[in-house]
């Protein structure tokens, strides 16, 4: 149930465990069996040594509701906030789509917006706010739970991506909280290249990075998810900068290597696979090194 992307037996850089699909507050019984035994399944797949950061890329709630948030903090992140091995980490997470209430708001439809729209649906100004405004307050659950939980985020309601920095071993890490479930809705799934990469705020932020500084960028849909444009873009922007980018959405374990080495890393979520899907455990945690 879990892997490790280096094996030597120099420090690393960064020690992080990656989280993603939690679907907290979906009524299935395999997904709370799951739930159940994720604690325990961390702790045999640490082996002891303890972590830097905890990322979650997304789907922490079923439907975007107060109630599975406070049943998250609750269940998952006090326990492990509580635990040794995660009690000096810093958690960062960003939205995905089931962290939605999606009877707040209209979905957008990306080609309908209208080029105007388009140019300026990811600014990180007032203009970008005002154009995300009506679909973003479908967010304001997640909002409020990162506000109190102190797991540090991007405020989708605000900007559709944040930088925040974080001290590496000899090296400084930038980490990009990016938004790239805008376009979801519960009654007409986010398929596959419907919606554009969220280039715009990626790379303005990636911009202002010290030379050395190494970026991970946490979003929630896989690059093949989004416009085959902007897919290309995303790709050879994250080559460009050296950038790694974690994903979840797919329930399935998922790695794009460049010309650098590894560009993007996803995994599943926490419930136990179909009977007709390969292999008997959809991957919910992994331990990294970089």
């Amino acid at each position: 149930m879990s892997s490790q992307t280096d094996n030597t037996t120099e420090e690393p850089l960064l020690r992080w465990l990656h989280l993603t699909v939690l679907h907290i507050g979906h009524n299935d019984e395999s997904q709370r069996t799951a739930l159940a035994s994720l604690l325990a399944a961390i702790e045999i797949a640490a082996e002891g040594k303890p972590f830097d950061a905890v990322f979650i890329t997304g789907d922490l709630a079923y439907s975007g509701q107060q109630n599975e948030y406070d049943a998250l903090q609750r269940d998952i992140i006090s326990p492990l906030k509580g635990d040794l091995l995660c009690s000096g980490a810093r958690f960062f997470t960003t939205p995905g789509n089931h962290d939605m209430d999606c009877g707040i708001g209209w979905p957008p439809i990306w080609k309908e917006l209208g080029r105007s729209r388009q140019d300026r649906f990811f600014h990180l100004d007032e203009s970008g706010r005002k154009t995300r405004e009506m679909r973003a307050e479908s967010f304001a659950e997640y909002r409020n739970f990162i506000g109190r939980s102190a797991i540090e985020s991007v405020n989708p309601i605000e900007v559709p991506a944040v930088q925040l920095k974080f001290d590496g071993r000899g090296r400084p890490i930038i980490i990009i909280s990016v938004v790239t479930a805008y376009f979801a809705d519960k009654e007409n799934p986010d398929n596959k290249r419907t919606t554009p990469a969220p280039i715009h705020p990626i790379r303005t932020l990636l911009q202002e990075l010290p030379a050395n500084a190494q970026p991970i960028v946490l979003g929630h849909h896989p690059p093949d998810w989004f416009t085959q444009d902007t897919e290309e873009q995303l790709h050879s922007l994250l080559v460009e900068r050296n950038a790694l980018y974690l994903h979840g959405h797919e329930h399935k374990v998922r790695s794009r290597m460049g010309a650098r080495g590894l560009v993007s890393l996803g995994f599943g979520a926490a419930y136990v696979s179909p009977i007709d899907a390969r292999g008997s455990y959809v991957l919910s945690e992994f331990v990294c090194n970089l």
